[in-house]
């Protein structure tokens, strides 16, 4: 079969994670119907006709086997070989945000604008932030609304309008606009 390299290893791992329901991945590979293509499932020559798509497409020690579509199978035209980091961006549990036109993981959102990942998670999450306010730089307490030309306090607008203070200012941190927030009832 090609001995135990390290390349053997992950392709013994990838049929296990596919066909062997006593696997620990097996529910997210083969339980949702993830399986290998029928070339590299060819008995005693499957493993050979695998490692030399591998030795042809990129694979050296450090990399790991990405499925491209992550609902695709194991298949040549699905698979390529990756640093972790750019697998682990291509899960199916990731937090994908659109912003500006471009899709990243909130991962790669927060390294790319030096975020900190727990901020931004919260901001999104809890606070229920749109993209374009939660991918903003720094803290983001407002403290006054400029409306009409007025410019005073969340609590002055608050007191003047007859809006609570907390809906007032939970409107703006969900991104609504100035004139949404103050105008809505």
């Amino acid at each position: 079969m090609g001995g135990h390299s390290k390349l053997n290893n992950v392709f013994r791992a990838m049929k296990q994670r596919c066909y062997n329901p006593s696997c620990a991945g097996y529910k997210y590979y083969g339980g949702r119907g993830i399986t290998v293509c029928d070339l590299w499932l060819i008995p005693r020559k499957g493993y050979e006709a695998f490692k030399l798509w591998a030795l042809a497409n990129g694979y050296s020690e450090g990399l790991t086997l990405d499925r491209i579509d992550v609902n695709g199978n194991y298949a040549p035209e699905n698979c390529r070989w990756v640093p972790a980091a750019v697998q682990n961006a291509n899960k199916r549990d990731n937090h994908f945000i659109t912003f500006k036109g471009t899709r990243k993981t909130m991962l790669e959102w927060s390294t790319e604008l030096g975020l900190s990942y727990g901020t931004l998670a919260s901001r999104l999450n809890k606070s229920h932030m749109p993209p374009e306010t939660a991918l903003k730089k720094g803290n983001l307490r407002i403290h006054e609304l400029t409306y009409h030309g007025k410019t005073q306090s969340i609590s002055a607008w608050s007191k003047e309008l007859g809006i609570s203070y907390a809906a007032l200012k939970h409107r703006i941190k969900r991104g609504w606009s100035v004139a949404e927030a103050l105008e809505k009832e």
